[in-house]
């Protein structure tokens, strides 16, 4: 399995993360995204998206060190 992690950062008035995951065998694509909007109760807070990357990684049950690639908004 390969995972990309993709983040809209503090700089972004709605960040967000999103983790795509790729099985090389099957070819096929599952991913899951999260705004931090829905976690802060709070729209265009601009904090780092760190609940949203948590949420996303618990959904897959895996670890930053089980991201292959970090992709940013910037």
């Amino acid at each position: 399995m390969k995972y990309s992690l993709g983040f809209m950062n503090w700089c972004s008035h709605d960040p967000a993360a999103s983790i795509v995951q790729y099985d090389q065998f099957k070819g096929t694509i599952n991913y899951i995204t999260a705004e931090e909007g829905f976690f802060s109760r709070r729209k265009k807070s601009y904090p780092f998206p760190l609940r949203s990357i948590k949420y996303c990684l618990d959904w897959f049950g895996i670890t930053m060190a089980d991201i292959d690639v970090i992709s940013l908004d910037y």
